[in-house]
């Protein structure tokens, strides 16, 4: 087990919404429809799902059992997969976009945390509950998915992916061919050497020569960490799933007005309960993307013609897009507003481990979600941690910071104070002494010589400001090379800010899961999962740091 201590204050977000949230307060209690801190919760959306639920089990459980084999996943999500086929199994779901190597580490805690709650649910519910993975092969963000950052000996190791496509092409639609070979590349040269590198990336260049994308990349890598877990992957692009959601698209085709109405008053609803929306709302949308020509376009319509936004002379009736939307669904795709209720449309959702960002999205659609009958399952927060490597975990210690220092953001203030403590000298008190001392003496020179002429207490004044100056830049001197004396411990709190708080960002958002498994292991995410506590034990506002070694 890693040592895992808890640190108050730090929180997956700062919006007011988030906050609300995590603490049980606000009226953003009113807009979801669960307490996820509360036991309960679980017990009345399992009746709900009961009683409501109308998908087709089998055929989902079929689909998922063929994407899991076809990534490679391991026996214990392909049993899940064919357990989500049972009448009283439900799932709880969480979700990322495709990211180069796995993504930020937030992918990793969502993956862990959805695992915890299904086992600790099947268990408080006594019925099979399923972790599931929404691999979101179908954003076209090439720019958010192909980017890595991990910390590196002279500070921020920035990668990306090359071959951005024209366009919106699905990220499910771009193989992973010689872009990625380069990547690669670039990557082994960058990571640090360590036993572990090597097998890592002769995975990852498997991975690659076997998936047919960069979806699938991402799905493989992910299904290989996660192999024992039996955490299982969802791709909505995959054949056996459009087929099933081609009834979904249909519907929001048929109601995209009332989808349209629902979510105008759900954006509304917020505002007035004091959050600043974070969906964008143009009028008219349908809330599903069309794939023209290889390129996800957003529809428009007015309930008897779609079109694509902006594209008015790309235009056909509705009765011809619904006629295709049931024989090739694989020409549609659901947007940020749509993708939430499909979860459903899909899935017995107990509940879904949210982000930040989903957590605000989704408090702005229970309007959207009961034009289609349905309503939110427990929306349950993820875990938010930090790692802290042994050589920061002793950098810390030897110069007495706190974590709270840095995830305060005094970093600079305990840089000088400690500076300041070296200082055997007394830098400033010499300089303070020294200006006071040449200003008294100068003052009394300029007393004395205003009496052959008044005129030079003015010469004399720019002159103070000069010899003034001067000081000044004599004491920045000193003090840099004070500085440079000490620059191994100035070196050591810079590593520490930037393995801790890169760019003064959470960790979690910035550095790429690459990095830590090639550091320590491909059993990492497996020892996380076993030492974090789930974010309702852990108090659902607490920021957690894990200690590894």
């Amino acid at each position: 087990m890693m040592r895992v201590e808890k640190l108050e204050g730090v929180a997956l977000s700062t919006s007011p919404a988030v906050l609300d949230f995590l603490r049980r307060t606000g009226p953003i209690r009113q807009r979801l429809t669960y307490d996820p801190f509360d036991p309960s919760s679980f017990r009345a959306r399992q009746r709900y799902l009961q009683e409501h639920y109308r998908g087709d089990r089998r055929a989902l459980s079929a689909a998922l059992v063929e994407y899991n084999r076809h990534i490679g996943a391991g026996p214990a999500a392909l049993r899940n997969a064919e357990r989500l086929a049972e009448p009283e199994a439900l799932a709880v779901v969480t979700g990322q976009q495709a990211g180069v190597g796995g993504g930020p580490l937030f992918t990793l805690y969502k993956a862990i945390t959805a695992i915890q709650l299904a086992r600790q649910q099947s268990e408080a519910l006594g019925v099979p509950v399923i972790p599931v993975f929404w691999v979101a092969g179908e954003d076209h963000d090439f720019a958010e998915i192909a980017r890595v950052e991990f910390p590196g000996r002279e500070g921020p190791v920035r990668l990306t992916l090359g071959g951005a496509p024209p366009g919106r092409v699905s990220v499910g639609h771009l193989p992973a061919g010689e872009a990625v070979a380069e990547f690669l590349g670039a990557l082994e040269e960058a990571l640090p050497p360590t036993e572990f590198r090597g097998p890592l990336l002769e995975a990852l260049r498997e991975d690659a020569h076997q998936a047919g994308n960069l979806a699938d990349w991402f799905a493989r890598l992910m299904a290989r960490l996660f192999r024992e877990s039996g955490l299982v992957f969802l791709n909505p692009m995959w054949p056996g799933i459009r087929r099933l959601e081609a009834p979904f698209f249909q519907e929001v085709l048929r109601r995209s007005r009332e989808v349209d109405a629902a979510l105008a008053a759900g954006i509304e609803a917020w505002k007035a309960a004091g959050y600043a929306p974070t969906l964008d709302y143009k009028a008219g949308d349908v809330n599903l993307f069309h794939y023209v020509d290889g390129q996800r376009m957003p529809l428009a319509g007015d309930g008897e013609a779609v079109w694509v936004r902006d594209h008015p002379e790309m235009r056909w009736s509705l009765h011809d897009r619904l006629d295709l939307a049931a024989a090739a669904p694989e020409q549609f795709s659901t947007n940020v507003v749509t993708r939430a209720v499909a979860q459903g449309w899909l899935l017995p959702d107990l509940a879904l481990v949210a982000g930040p960002g989903e957590i605000q999205y989704w408090g702005q659609l229970p309007e959207v979600f009961r034009v289609f009958g349905m309503e939110l399952p427990v929306v349950y927060p993820r875990t938010s941690a930090t790692l802290v490597e042994p050589p920061i975990a002793r950098y810390m210690e030897k110069l007495s910071l706190s974590p709270e220092e840095v995830f305060r953001g005094d970093l600079a203030q305990h840089r000088q104070r400690l500076l300041e403590e070296l200082d055997a000298i007394g830098l400033d008190e010499l300089f303070d002494r020294f200006q006071a001392e040449v200003e008294e003496r100068h003052q009394r020179v300029l007393e004395t010589i205003q009496q052959l002429d008044p005129d030079l207490i003015q010469v004399g004044q720019e002159n103070r400001r000069q010899i003034l100056r001067q000081i000044q830049i004599l004491r920045e001197k000193a003090w840099q090379a004070h500085r440079q004396r000490h620059q191994v411990i100035i070196r050591q709190l810079d590593r520490t800010a930037q393995c801790l708080l890169p760019g003064g960002e959470l960790q979690e958002r910035v550095h790429t899961v690459i990095y830590y498994l090639a550091k320590y292991g491909p059993d990492l995410p497996e020892r996380l999962a076993a030492s974090l506590p789930l974010p309702a034990e852990a108090g659902g506002a607490s920021h957690l740091l894990v200690y590894l070694g």
